[in-house]
């Protein structure tokens, strides 16, 4: 059994796995399978079809406290934007951790499956801007704003809620993960059959394990 926090580098070794095997395309494919904005899988759609772009405060102010992330997120509707700057994501910052603690190598594109929203904000006519500045500190920032009511400035003022959290004020229990580990799993044996399943989980275990395994 796969327990909370290893999901993470279950994901990390889920698309090396595929990149490694099929190609770097397959990688997108199943991106674009994890977060088709139908309302069935990544559910940030649901969130922004109903609240606009306050949706985008709703959804990751659930799933960030969820995932104890670092993280600084602004909402003015009035001025039409968004901003989350994640100072420390608890995903890419485990992966680098356990870089350290055990040897994986985290995949080289991690960070990118969050571009993957964009498809979510942009069916309801948003835009969005995704800062990749920071990623080797598991830094980055995404700007989502209304292209109608945005004028390129993202000023702070009376009008703007903010919520400021430190990984510190929550428990980890990101339910995201186990959905998209569901799905990957599902992925892989309904494109490539069981034994690729067992290829990939035996995979793996053999690099999450090694010392383990070793020992």
């Amino acid at each position: 059994m796969i327990s909370c926090t290893e999901f993470i580098p279950a994901y990390s070794e889920l698309f090396t796995y595929l990149e490694d095997k099929y190609g770097r395309e397959e990688v997108d494919c199943f991106w674009k399978f994890l977060f088709v904005p139908d309302g069935k899988g990544i559910p940030l759609i649901s969130f922004v079809e109903r609240e606009g772009i306050a949706g985008c405060y709703s959804y990751w102010s659930g799933t960030l406290n969820e995932e104890a992330a670092d993280f600084t997120m602004y909402l003015n509707e009035k001025r039409g934007f968004f901003l989350c700057k994640m100072h420390r994501c608890p995903s890419k910052g485990r992966l680098l951790e356990l870089k350290d603690q055990i040897g994986i190598t985290p995949y080289h594109d991690y960070c990118l499956h969050c571009d993957s929203y964009r498809s979510a904000v942009e069916k309801v006519g948003l835009k969005y801007i995704y800062n990749f500045q920071g990623i080797e500190d598991a830094a980055c920032s995404i700007l989502i704003y209304d292209p109608n009511v945005f004028d390129g400035r993202v000023i702070i003022d009376e009008d703007t809620k903010i919520m400021d959290r430190k990984a510190s004020e929550n428990e980890y229990f990101h339910r995201d993960f186990h959905s998209s580990m569901n799905m990957g799993i599902h992925y892989v044996g309904e494109n490539y059959g069981m034994e690729a399943v067992r290829e990939y989980l035996t995979r793996y275990t053999n690099n999450v394990y090694s010392k383990v395994i070793e020992d």
